[in-house]
């Protein structure tokens, strides 16, 4: 009896903690977001810790940051891509970003700057996710936060040091505010979302959507239209954004020549991309459906999960519900035709996916299938069965994929273009050129990393090859049959003559191009090791011959200590 005594006091005892702890986790729902925090950003900075960069562009980002540092201002002209619609149209669309960036350059330097913001900014954009689920009562937060966290595909895109975290951040912070009718703060978001993201136009479309639903609604509640001035109410989220947007235009450094890029960066690279016509990034290659389907299983399952479960409560599914699935067909599509758009489509879908279960209530039963597990009972084996189900589901299948799915990111992460690509080619080039001299390269993927080295040459083409194809197809042309090794013939005159080149430089993965600039004859090797080698171009002799574009911008260009020495 003594004994069953002190069995019977220290059950209490544990049964009294639980209740304590489950009672502080309750009433301080911020420890739960602060963990979510801490652990995602950890984990961020233990996927991108080695000393690459998966995608060359964030390079450029460093490069534009210590710059802004340096001039202690926006970068508004663009001189170094001379042969490139930029040397007269250029943006920095990610102003905001680089902003934010500064800071952490200033304070650890480019490479290791970078790398910190962007964990601090993949953890920020997780809790947001999960900050807004809950806003939503959304049971089971924690867990979609932990799903969308260790998705391979969003992920990985998240994890690169640009400004995808950045766009995220404002898309689904505007979705919130949305529902929750935050006009006010909406339209002052709209204005910030034009300076730090280019898809800032996903803002307005968003809020015209949900207020279309919403009189879709009203008008099959209510069996009739309503009144000019009820529909310009239930509009107002579109006039906040859309009249935010238009002052973040307004505003903009840039303007108004921004206009101009934004047709090219929005319409022509983003909707209706030349990659059947030229060579553009991978990311803007189609999604086989397969992929999409099997890539982002976790999110595959519990998006047919939530829509069966809906389908079998009949409940309808509210306006914030309608406007999340919506969204999340609009970006399927579009991840279909190119696989950048995964890092909208991901969380879009969790979110919907969480809405619907909201919604169906079948988050709310999750005792009932405990129950149904515990008194397993042939005659009543469905809700018996699909406890087991879940119960696997949750328990088995979701923490195994995302440990795949976790492996495979780090993986991928630790791939990529070193920090140290090229630099004793460029430091070489940094002592043995003149601020202004072209310098004729071989990929247009290499202009982030040539302009991260040095920033007192002018490049050819950069950032993505539809800038150079829509100024100037001719000599575009010019420049992808000299680097595949198709043009044989004229290599100096074209080199010389169209492009005002001083220097070539071929790197190992061109050997054709090497090839046929030892034949020509006329070019000086005067540096080479196991990455690249540097041709020199000798000066043309007699009268000068007018290179197809300038090397320098239209405007004055803004030479600065920083530039002069790199």
């Amino acid at each position: 009896m003594l004994g069953s005594g002190r069995f019977h006091t220290h059950d209490m005892f544990h049964r009294s903690l639980t209740l304590r702890i489950k009672k502080f986790w309750l009433d301080h729902t911020w420890v739960e977001g602060l963990l979510l925090f801490c652990s995602a950003t950890a984990i961020c900075a233990f996927w991108i810790s080695g000393p690459v960069f998966s995608d060359p562009d964030s390079f450029y980002h460093i490069k534009l940051t210590e710059l802004m540092l340096h001039r202690h201002r926006a970068i508004t002209d663009f001189p170094w891509l001379a042969f490139t619609t930029l040397k007269d149209a250029y943006v920095d669309h990610h102003l905001l970003y680089h902003i934010l960036l500064m800071p952490f350059v200033w304070l650890w330097g480019g490479v290791v700057g970078i790398k910190v913001a962007t964990a601090l900014l993949f953890g920020a954009c997780i809790t947001l996710f999960y900050t807004v689920l809950r806003s939503l009562r959304v049971r089971f937060s924690f867990l979609f936060a932990l799903m969308l966290l260790f998705t391979e595909d969003f992920a990985f895109r998240l994890s690169l040091a640009k400004a995808p975290s950045i766009g995220f951040l404002f898309l689904v912070g505007g979705y919130a505010l949305l529902v929750h009718r935050k006009h006010r703060l909406l339209a002052l978001l709209s204005v910030f979302f034009v300076w730090a993201y280019g898809g800032f136009l996903l803002l307005p479309i968003l809020a015209t959507l949900h207020a279309t639903i919403i009189l879709i609604g009203t008008l099959l509640h209510s069996g009739r239209w309503p009144s000019l001035r009820e529909v310009a109410r239930i509009y107002i989220p579109t006039w906040a954004t859309a009249g935010g947007t238009i002052v973040g235009l307004l505003i903009h450094p840039s303007f108004p020549k921004h206009f101009q890029f934004y047709w090219q960066q929005i319409v022509q690279i983003g909707l209706v991309n030349y990659r059947d016509v030229i060579g553009v990034g991978g990311e803007w290659y189609p999604t086989p459906l397969n992929d999409l389907l099997s890539s982002p299983i976790l999110l595959t399952t519990l998006l047919v999960i939530a829509i069966l479960s809906a389908v079998r409560m009949r409940k309808a599914p509210t306006t914030a519900t309608w406007t999340a699935i919506i969204m999340t067909g609009v970006f399927c599509a579009f991840t279909l035709k190119s696989q950048r758009y995964i890092e909208y489509y991901v969380p879009w879908g969790y979110l919907s996916a969480a809405l619907l279960l909201r919604d169906s209530g079948i988050l709310y039963h999750t005792n009932r299938f405990r129950a149904a597990i515990r008194r397993f009972r042939t005659e009543d084996l469905l809700p018996s069965v699909s406890g087991i189900l879940i119960a696997s589901y949750v328990c088995i299948f979701v923490p195994g994929i995302m440990i795949t799915n976790a492996t495979q990111t780090n993986s991928a992460l630790h791939r990529g273009d070193s920090i140290h690509r090229l630099a004793p080619t460029m430091d070489w080039l940094r002592n043995h050129s003149t601020k202004g001299d072209v310098l004729f390269h071989n990929d247009w993927d290499d202009f982030p990393i040539l302009f991260y080295h040095v920033t007192r040459l002018r490049y050819i083409v950069g950032l993505d090859p539809t800038f150079m194809y829509t100024y100037n197809p001719e000599l575009y042309w010019k420049w992808v049959d000299i680097t595949i090794g198709k043009q044989k013939d004229q290599l100096l005159e074209i080199i010389q003559q169209d492009f005002g080149a001083r220097f070539v430089l071929v790197d190992s993965d061109h050997p054709e191009l090497y090839e046929n600039m030892i034949n020509d004859g006329r070019f000086t090797i005067v540096y080479h090791d196991s990455e690249a080698t540097i041709f020199r171009v000798p000066r043309p002799q007699g009268p000068q011959t007018t290179p197809s574009t300038p090397p320098s911008s239209s405007a004055p260009d803004q030479t600065s200590a920083l530039e002069s020495t790199r």
